[in-house]
């Protein structure tokens, strides 16, 4: 079962067997909120994730987000207890500070963009929640070689454990 606003070619609700159409190119606000998916791969005609779109989804391990991905948007994963793996294609651009937030078990997270991202804050505050409730000390970044450095030097980013080079 899907549902699909098409006038903005956004999925607003989506379950373990939807299939994405091709048209689609936003992942709307709560879509897979709550759901039992446990692989999710975000299609290459996606270009923003919306708002809580992955909150709450307890049996989630692995999400693989697409190189069309520009935008992630607040909340959008966020609870994710059994979370392990997070592969974040080449185009993102700009991710909202309260993400990746709650994902106990995160273990690797892989970063392919060729420049650092931009993090999102609130209107206003300096507080960033990028991670927050997320043990980052014991997890992996994986990012481009080239990036290495700035990441290192970089909070949120330099609270990894392990900052390293992807390996193709």
């Amino acid at each position: 079962d899907l549902i699909i606003k098409t006038a903005d070619n956004e999925l607003i609700l989506g379950c373990k067997a939807t299939v994405i159409p091709q048209t689609v190119t936003s992942l709307g606000e709560a879509s897979y909120m709550g759901s039992g998916i446990e692989y999710f791969t975000v299609p290459e005609s996606i270009t923003t994730i919306g708002r809580t779109v992955f909150y709450d989804c307890p049996s989630l391990k692995e999400l693989v987000i697409a190189n069309s991905v520009t935008y992630i948007a607040g909340e959008a994963i966020k609870k994710c207890p059994l979370l392990e793996t997070i592969k974040i294609g080449s185009g993102l651009k700009k991710i909202y500070h309260e993400n990746i937030v709650s994902c106990e078990s995160l273990k690797d997270l892989y970063l392919f963009a060729e420049t650092m991202p931009e993090i999102e804050l609130r209107e206003g505050r300096y507080d960033n929640y990028l991670f927050k409730g997320t043990p980052i000390e014991a997890a992996t970044l994986h990012v481009p070689a080239s990036l290495i450095y700035s990441y290192k030097s970089t909070a949120p980013w330099n609270s990894f454990g392990t900052i390293q080079e992807i390996q193709e």
